[in-house]
């Protein structure tokens, strides 16, 4: 998650927002070792890949 955060230059609050979760919320999931499901998972990988594959100019 670290990583695609990186990758495509967002933090932790804009990720959230962008997933429809509060921040404190997310945190908390991820450090109870819960996951993302399915589709949130597959919906970052592709923003990260486009995001490795056609760069800004």
């Amino acid at each position: 998650m670290l990583r695609i955060q990186l990758v495509i230059g967002w933090s932790e609050r804009q990720l959230a927002g962008y997933l429809g979760e509060h921040r404190t919320a997310l945190r908390r999931r991820l450090d109870a070792g819960e996951t993302l499901n399915a589709r949130e998972s597959r919906w970052l990988e592709l923003l990260e890949d486009g995001h490795r594959l056609y760069p800004r100019p």
